[in-house]
């Protein structure tokens, strides 16, 4: 996304790309997304403009992303403040921060994700993606995508929270995977495109369900991390959420429970 702070008169002309209101856009991109998007590259090429009321490009090229990644922040901003991004994965998200935050968050993130450190992950991902296919017999048809998100699930609670994590693994478990299913339900999915659908209208309505399950993954979570501060549990020398505990700063400081 361009950095909308910028002078109008440097902006750089945006692409061509699809003229259809934003509303429609975002419309058909809740039930065919992936298709909107193939139609909109076969049409305008590897660079096209997306209809948003804020200046925006898809980019579909291996150099185009690389010249993303490489761009200074005062020309490319990572995403919008207050957008659906935000409501996800949070305000102090890797891929969101800019400038001196996001230098300060790489390299509390450095240790943890260090070459021998993601080595030790490498086979209980592996085991984890054999079971995910052991009871697939061969030659049958599948899901794909529904394998993938319970392979990806799975390890990715093995790996943050640890074998010995027991009901609170369990039950996070649980409440992200009714998460994901919401996420994939057009009346939940619309609540999170379109700001005037985020009413709290008790757990029946969509985005009063989202709100619940968000609470309660992020209550769980917060137990979780002052459990381990407090006792000091052996595994969080291991797991991913255990690593981040430890990481400090030049000056001692080191993330709070909720950059974690």
């Amino acid at each position: 996304m361009l950095n909308n702070r910028l002078c109008p008169s440097v902006m750089p002309p945006l692409p061509p790309g699809p003229s259809m209101p934003q509303l429609l856009w975002q419309a058909r991109g809740l039930f065919a997304p992936l298709e909107l998007l193939d139609e909109a590259h076969s049409t305008y090429g590897d660079l096209f403009r997306l209809p948003y009321d804020y200046p925006a490009v898809c980019v579909c090229s291996p150099t185009g992303l690389q010249a993303v990644f490489t761009a200074p922040a005062d020309i490319l901003a990572s995403h919008q403040r207050g957008s659906v991004f935000d409501l996800v994965m949070g305000e102090h998200a890797l891929v969101f921060l800019e400038g001196k935050a996001h230098q300060r968050h790489r390299q509390w993130l450095m240790p943890p994700f260090h070459g021998e450190q993601l080595q030790g992950w490498g086979n209980p991902i592996m085991e984890q993606t054999r079971r995910g296919f052991a009871h697939l017999p061969p030659g049958a048809t599948f899901n794909v995508r529904q394998v993938m998100k319970h392979i990806a699930l799975t390890v990715i609670l093995q790996v943050v929270m640890g074998r010995s994590s027991g009901d609170q693994r369990d039950r996070l478990r649980s409440l992200l995977s009714g998460l994901f299913r919401g996420a994939e339900s057009p009346l939940h999915a619309a609540a999170l495109v379109f700001p005037f659908l985020r009413l709290d209208w008790g757990a029946w309505s969509p985005w009063g369900d989202f709100l619940r399950q968000k609470h309660q993954i992020n209550q769980l979570l917060l137990h979780e991390i002052c459990q381990r501060q407090e006792f000091a549990l052996p595994r969080a020398q291991t797991d991913l959420l255990g690593l981040l505990l430890q990481v400090k700063d030049e000056t001692g400081q080191g993330l709070s429970p909720a950059e974690i």
